[in-house]
């Protein structure tokens, strides 16, 4: 009884971050049940069935190539960072706005809060994000809409600094299909999370 209490208690606290926990875990679930295809990095992107894990791999993987050609060390892939990433893209796409700081829910309104969320023990921290879209009628291949987003965020002084900022270690790539309608494209939010343990 006294479990149920403070759950219930819990929830009457603040139901907006309650039901935001509980969506995005079902999301969570929902997609790595669903991302089961066999796409490669070289295949042209099927406009009705996305292998968004290839094409976050394929973000990383044209990251690390930049920052190699720049002289510096490859990122790993972080769990919880990617976890932060793909929580900011989800938000982002729910409530429709285009920031690094989440207006509605203020236990995730900063990126410093997201990774503490998720427990990532960070010393440095920076955020990349990026809203573009992928042409219906002349979708390109997993690698080269990874090309094209990534030289979008390296045109950016800013975004360029975190891409080759040599203190970073570790990344998380999240990118969810954005909920708006158009003909003629699919526009998806992608998050890029740099830590440094």
């Amino acid at each position: 009884m006294k479990f149920y209490e403070a759950i219930m208690r819990l929830f009457n606290m603040n139901k907006a971050f309650f039901y935001t926990f509980i969506t995005f875990s079902l999301f969570v679930s929902s997609k790595s049940l669903l991302c089961q295809n066999t796409y490669t990095q070289n295949d042209v992107i099927n406009i009705y069935n996305i292998d968004i894990e290839l094409l976050e791999k394929c973000m990383l993987e044209e990251t690390n190539r930049i920052r190699h050609a720049n002289g510096l060390n490859y990122l790993h892939e972080d769990s919880l960072l990617q976890k932060a990433a793909l929580l900011h893209s989800s938000q982002m796409n729910k409530y429709a706005f285009f920031n690094h700081v989440n207006p509605k829910i203020k236990e995730i309104a900063t990126v410093d809060k997201r990774l503490q969320y998720y427990n990532y023990p960070y010393k440095s921290y920076a955020e990349n994000i990026l809203y573009t879209y992928i042409d219906k009628n002349n979708p390109p291949t997993y690698k080269q809409l990874a090309i094209y987003a990534i030289k979008l965020l390296y045109k950016s002084k800013e975004h360029r600094k975190n891409i080759v900022n040599r203190i970073y270690t570790d990344i998380g790539v999240g990118i969810v299909l954005a909920k708006k309608y158009d003909a003629n494209y699919v526009y998806f939010y992608l998050t890029q999370d740099f830590g440094a343990k």
